[in-house]
């Protein structure tokens, strides 16, 4: 802003600016860079105005920044949708099987464990329920101050290691 010019002059700029940053990280369901972003606007802003073709790289920031149905027909045929080109990203059954005997490990590490040191564990790493805990949350389970469940883990955790690298070992 200088002596002699309106502050309206300097501040619609940087207020437009700012909407339009606004407009491009909230309006769209992919995010574009904000350099992509403004180039795109200036491109919908000229196309608009006088209809002139828009280069290659305008035609496809306007491709992606406009939301497609997964449902949509693809190919010849049309039998084909763009949901049937979308990986599968559940686990195969060979993740399931490894899963599954890992699992079966693991409790059987928790059964060498005497009760209070199999529940601190099964709580601290949330292996019951899902719900991790904290120390303070374990020891009140327990009926212990926060650190001497911590030391209680500790110790379990120490004695699960030990078994597990006896058992591979061997």
């Amino acid at each position: 802003w200088r002596k002699g010019f309106k502050f309206s002059t300097y501040a619609t700029f940087w207020i437009r600016q700012s909407i339009g940053r606004a407009l491009d990280q909230k309006a769209s369901l992919v995010r574009l860079p904000s350099d992509r972003s403004a180039s795109l606007r200036a491109a919908l802003r000229a196309n608009s105005g006088d209809h002139e073709a828009l280069d290659d790289e305008h035609a496809w920031l306007q491709r992606i920044s406009t939301p497609t149905s997964l449902d949509r027909s693809i190919g010849d045929d049309g039998d084909s949708t763009l949901i049937d080109l979308v990986p599968d990203m559940k686990d195969g059954p060979e993740a399931l099987v490894m899963d599954q005997s890992e699992l079966d490990f693991v409790v059987g590490l928790l059964d060498n464990l005497d009760a209070r040191a199999r529940q601190a564990v099964e709580h601290r790493f949330g292996l019951r329920d899902g719900e991790k805990r904290s120390y303070r949350e374990v020891g009140e389970e327990l009926g212990v101050t926060a650190e001497a469940a911590r030391r209680l883990v500790k110790r379990a955790v120490n004695d699960l290691r030990e078994d597990a690298e006896r058992i591979v070992a061997a």
